[in-house]
């Protein structure tokens, strides 16, 4: 009788076995994203076969929002981590977004000589989406004084892509001992 018990729990065994191969085999089949987010892209369809290393989707967080802008090559100077941006979203009835500036590219674009800004901005609700357009301005503060004029005053030159201003002095018209003059 004894022998029969020791076949009976080896066949209890064997089953249990099976039962928790076939367990973590359909455990295998769900797939978790690290963080909570949005699928925006499904790369294969319900039911193929994957393997590992397969990309299958991509989860996007919405919350915060990376905004990517291109800026001059001129302004590279004056864009820092920490500082301001204020962006308009054009699709959403020109929706105002303030964001904090938390990257700036150390290499420029050679075709277009621009450099990329990525700033995050909160986004709670969601109505900021991946790919959208905006207009936006980095708020970089005053650095130096300026001289204001009417844009009637300035004489443009295209051929050096500048801008002039003329100071009056005893009745006659000289050029300014500093030629940078900021147009209001």
């Amino acid at each position: 009788l004894d022998h029969l018990a020791g076949g009976a729990e080896a066949v209890v065994l064997d089953a249990k076995s099976r039962i928790a191969l076939a367990e973590k085999a359909l455990a295998d089949t769900t797939i978790h994203a690290p963080f909570d987010g949005h699928v925006t892209d499904r790369a294969v369809a319900v039911g193929e076969f994957v393997g590992p290393g397969t990309r299958i989707s991509t989860v996007m967080r919405l919350d915060p929002i990376k905004l990517r802008m291109q800026v001059p090559e001129v302004a590279a100077a004056k864009i820092r981590r920490g500082q301001t941006v204020f962006a308009n979203v054009e699709a959403l009835g020109n929706a105002s977004v303030t964001a904090t500036v938390t990257a700036v590219s150390a290499a420029l674009d050679p075709a277009t000589r621009a450099f990329i800004v990525e700033a995050t901005a909160p986004n709670r609700d969601a109505r900021l989406r991946a790919q959208m357009f905006a207009t936006a301005r980095i708020e970089i503060g005053a650095s130096e004084a300026g001289v204001f004029i009417p844009r009637a005053a300035v004489l443009s030159d295209p051929n050096t892509n500048s801008f002039q201003a003329f100071v009056v002095e005893q009745g006659a018209g000289v050029e300014p001992a500093e030629p940078d003059v900021e147009v209001g």
